[in-house]
């Protein structure tokens, strides 16, 4: 008897720690970074509860701060874990790569399995039509040109990070940008060294 009893006890006792709830968190679907006189900015499309999308931007001298200063902008708490794209303008990712790379490592909050891919075109999200969950559309777009005509190329960046410390690897990544104000997907990037 004092056996379930004990059981009992640790059951209701245990729970989760971390428990956070959903409508006290922005979700963010899909980031755009680019660098322009050594500032950042990034810009952040939020996902609610009823699959509207919003978009927020924040600039500053670094990708920390750029991020703080779109959590001051959002109504709830930034929420990484569900992120889906990352669109790196390609100026940017020729210049500072590593820089991305670093912040992006260095973050507890973020999962690594989500996807990376290059922009021709500045700040993505914002000359879009009229269009909602663009991050979620642009990775179906990917996912759908793979499976058909195998011309897209799907890197998530766990895949970034160990082809970037691999010596004998060069890093690819897809690349989309803006064609009368829809997103088309583009050609590969290659970096060298």
């Amino acid at each position: 008897m004092k056996r379930v009893i004990l059981f009992i006890i640790i059951l209701l006792l245990t729970g989760c720690y971390d428990y956070k709830e959903l409508n006290d968190l922005s979700i963010v679907s899909g980031l755009f970074i680019y660098k322009e006189n050594d500032k950042y900015t990034i810009t952040a499309e939020i996902i609610s509860s009823d699959n509207n999308s919003f978009i927020y931007t924040g600039t500053d001298n670094s990708i920390f701060e750029a991020f703080r200063q779109i959590t001051k902008e959002s109504p709830k708490k930034l929420y990484m874990d569900h992120l889906d794209i990352l669109i790196i303008d390609e100026d940017t990712a020729k210049r500072d790569m590593f820089g991305l790379i670093d912040f992006f490592s260095r973050s507890n909050n973020i999962r690594d399995d989500f996807y990376v891919l290059i922009s021709k075109s500045k700040n993505i999200f914002d000359n879009v039509n009229n269009e909602n969950n663009i991050s979620k559309n642009i990775l179906e777009s990917l996912k759908e040109n793979k499976k058909y005509l195998g011309i897209a190329n799907l890197v998530t960046y766990q895949d970034v990070i160990n082809n970037y410390l691999n010596p004998n690897i060069e890093l690819t990544l897809p690349s989309i940008e803006l064609d009368n104000n829809s997103i088309k997907l583009s050609t590969i990037g290659i970096f060298k060294n």
